[in-house]
């Protein structure tokens, strides 16, 4: 996605409150973050939270690591085959979620918090599903970034209790 295509979300910088970014995996949820994260930086705008990039071997998606956007840290957050807990076709390792945890707590006064994404597992309660309820209780002021599946948007409004948020779809 070239820059032109980050166009609307400038008003991320001036217009506080919750944006989802929203596509079907494979899309460039993750792509167009970075992208958005370099752009903000180079603006002189603090960013924080988490980007969930995959790691892909023979062109397979194999798993996803969890960066740190504030140091580019990462950790693996899950992967096909274990150690971690099993949820659906993913192992998920407790020390990269509560990594990733730790990022987007870590950031939550910043001007703009990213949580790259919330999914099916957030939806049961776990993953960074504790984090980002806290992260929104407490946040005052700034942009809050989250991606998320187009089959998922409606639940993750309601389980986190966004309303009126914006969306914009890749």
């Amino acid at each position: 996605m070239k820059a032109e295509g980050l166009a609307p979300f400038g008003e991320v910088i001036r217009k506080a409150g919750v944006v989802f970014l929203v596509g079907e995996r494979g899309r460039g949820k993750t792509t167009l973050l970075m992208k958005l994260v370099g752009i903000l930086r180079r603006r002189g705008v603090e960013v924080g939270g988490v980007l969930s990039p995959r790691i892909v071997r023979g062109g397979e998606t194999v798993g996803y690591l969890v960066r740190d956007i504030a140091d580019g840290r990462e950790e693996i957050l899950c992967s096909l085959e274990p150690p971690g807990f099993r949820f659906r076709r993913f192992y998920f390792r407790p020390e990269g979620i509560e990594f990733g945890r730790r990022a987007i707590l870590g950031a939550t006064k910043l001007p703009v918090l990213v949580v790259d994404e919330v999914g099916p597992l957030e939806l049961t309660g776990r993953g960074f599903a504790p984090a980002l309820r806290e992260a929104l209780r407490e946040r005052v002021g700034g942009s809050t970034i989250i991606a998320v599946r187009p089959g998922l948007l409606g639940e993750v409004g309601s389980a986190f209790g966004i309303h009126g948020a914006r969306i914009y779809r890749i």
